[in-house]
């Protein structure tokens, strides 16, 4: 159950759209007024783990599950209320997991005991060598991270019939954290002459994380290890993306889709000693089925 929350925190809480336009009768991604829509997405993917220790998450069946109201909406893990709505311009504001914590989930076994360098004083390896030695440190031998609630506001902007730009500014409501992040990203949708019903998306953006965030998720300190030489403090950090989904309904019920998203880390994370990679990648290829 946690992997598959995860899996879905990760893969879709970006998805929102909250956008009231009466739906294109040929779009499977429009989700008329009024209307619940349930499905699952099947195939293969994963969604890569930069953290030392941090198992990959593998993409195999993925739900959704929306909802469109004149102004409340709910899409898979996010619930929001339009506040404004205009052809060319809404804003809403809405609450939603935080991702970030979706790294730290620990699936191995060997967490069940207590590790012995919190235990152990001397600090100090059996040979004599110092444990400053070190430079890098497991997610199986740091504290948890709890999962947090963000809420904030969203606004689209629609360019023309092909164009939007996309913004957020979110905090922590559930006092994980106790700071903000913000992404703002511009969006090109393609369809093609040949086959009408399918449509491309590509997307590039900005991700910022404020210090509290970046802190608390990878700053590492006397509660993780009692190496200080391994205690590290984040600061605020900017992300740049870049994704590319695809769709093509092949039925009534069915949907093909593929969806891949590369995500740059900054060296305010990958200087932390629990980051080992530089980025974040998804990728999924499948069918969605709606019910």
């Amino acid at each position: 159950m946690k992997k598959l929350l995860v899996a879905l925190t990760l893969l879709l809480a970006a998805k929102v759209s909250a956008n009231t336009v009466p739906c294109d009768a040929n779009d499977s991604e429009c989700t008329a007024i009024g209307q619940w829509r349930f499905g699952v997405a099947l195939g293969g993917g994963v969604i890569t783990n930069p953290l030392h220790g941090g198992d990959n998450i593998p993409l195999i069946a993925v739900p959704y599950i929306s909802y469109y109201g004149e102004n409340l909406f709910l899409d898979n893990g996010t619930l929001g209320y339009t506040l404004y709505y205009h052809d060319q311009f809404d804003i809403s504001l809405i609450g939603t997991f935080n991702t970030e914590q979706a790294y730290f989930e620990k699936f191995h076994p060997s967490n069940i005991f207590v590790q012995k360098s919190l235990l152990d004083a001397s600090a100090e390896l059996p040979g004599g060598e110092f444990l400053a030695e070190q430079r890098v440190i497991s997610l199986d031998d740091i504290k948890s991270r709890k999962w947090a609630v963000d809420g904030g506001v969203l606004a689209h902007w629609i360019i023309n019939d092909n164009v939007k730009v996309t913004a957020s500014w979110l905090s922590d409501i559930t006092n994980t954290y106790q700071g903000y992040n913000a992404d703002i990203g511009i969006s090109y949708r393609f369809r093609f002459n040949n086959t009408p019903n399918a449509h491309a998306l590509i997307k590039a953006g900005l991700k910022w994380k404020s210090r509290q965030l970046i802190d608390y998720y990878y700053g590492i300190d006397k509660a993780d290890t009692l190496n200080s030489a391994l205690w590290y403090e984040g600061s605020s950090s900017y992300q740049p993306y870049l994704s590319f989904a695809y769709s093509y309904p092949i039925s009534k019920s069915w949907t093909f889709k593929f969806n891949a998203k590369y995500q740059q880390l900054d060296t305010v994370i990958t200087d932390s000693p629990i980051v080992e990679d530089s980025y974040t990648a998804t990728v999924f290829v499948g069918g969605k089925y709606e019910f």
